[in-house]
């Protein structure tokens, strides 16, 4: 998976963001990494995601999770 966000990072980089706005995706890239970087992409599961995003639910960070 870390191979992907260092590609999605590219991506952002080329596209005409603000500056608050590339922040705030560079350091939800850098949660995900941290989180999931070393499950390789193909092996990611909905169980995977749901634990990532329930960390952040149990935490009370709603919005972050999409919740």
């Amino acid at each position: 998976m870390s191979a992907w966000i260092d590609r999605y990072e590219v991506l952002l980089q080329r596209r005409n963001l603000s500056v608050n706005t590339y922040k705030i995706r560079s350091n939800q890239l850098a949660t995900v990494r941290e989180k999931m970087g070393e499950i390789i992409l193909a092996e990611v599961t909905t169980r995977h995601i749901a634990k990532f995003l329930e960390s952040w639910i149990t935490e009370g960070k709603n919005t972050m999770a999409g919740a």
